[in-house]
């Protein structure tokens, strides 16, 4: 993710931006998974995958609310890149649906609509890497907000 951002005026000016949102989306996806490979392990269908390293020396943090920014930012990223043409207005309406998704998602986990355990904290990660990812766009392509 420092790569997308150290690297983010050069691509703006040879033309690359939207390649840039996909690397950017792709980067933050992927570092939403590490908690859940490192630290925290997972089910697919059958099969358990263990963590790799011990849960106790992660902050709580790491362990369980980053991936949800992390994942907020990739959609974030995707729908920017797919609807880079509209206006800014626009875009702030179109982007809006990715920290939607997730609020909501996090709500129907308290309401136990699904399964999880609902945490303000996520709420709060998923907003302000929502931010985040609109402010980076707004910084790189020198629109104002």
């Amino acid at each position: 993710m420092i790569a997308c951002t150290l690297n983010f005026k050069r691509l703006i000016n040879s033309g690359q931006q939207i390649s840039m949102y996909y690397i950017c989306s792709f980067f933050s996806f992927f570092g939403g998974l590490m908690p859940y490979i490192l630290f925290r392990g997972f089910y697919l269908t059958n099969l358990q995958f263990t963590p790799l390293f011990s849960c106790d020396i992660v902050p709580y943090f790491i362990n369980y609310s980053l991936s949800d920014g992390l994942w907020t930012m990739s959609l974030t990223y995707i729908l920017i890149s797919i609807w880079k043409g509209l206006k800014n207005n626009s875009i702030i309406a179109v982007t809006s649906l990715a920290p939607i998704i997730g609020v909501v998602l996090e709500y129907l986990q308290y309401f136990q609509f699904i399964n999880g355990t609902f945490d303000i904290i996520d709420v709060f990660t998923i907003i302000i890497f929502y931010l985040i990812t609109i402010n980076h766009y707004y910084y790189a392509t020198k629109k104002p907000i």
